[in-house]
């Protein structure tokens, strides 16, 4: 069974970070509206995926 470590919380979130800024720049750069709100709809869920992982850390901490 894996064993989660909070280093492993943090990578993800760190990923999921860089992921969310990823779909913002992507957002600026669209014309299209539904491109546009499905993009900025993304970048709020892995953040708060971020959030949620960051959570989880302090708790194994």
């Amino acid at each position: 069974m894996i064993e989660l470590q909070p280093f492993h919380l943090k990578v993800m979130s760190s990923l999921l970070i860089n992921v969310a800024a990823g779909f913002i720049v992507l957002a600026i750069t669209t014309n299209d509206l539904r491109i546009l709100t499905s993009e900025i709809f993304f970048a709020i869920v892995c953040i708060l995926f971020a959030f949620k992982f960051e959570q989880a850390m302090e708790e194994i901490k």
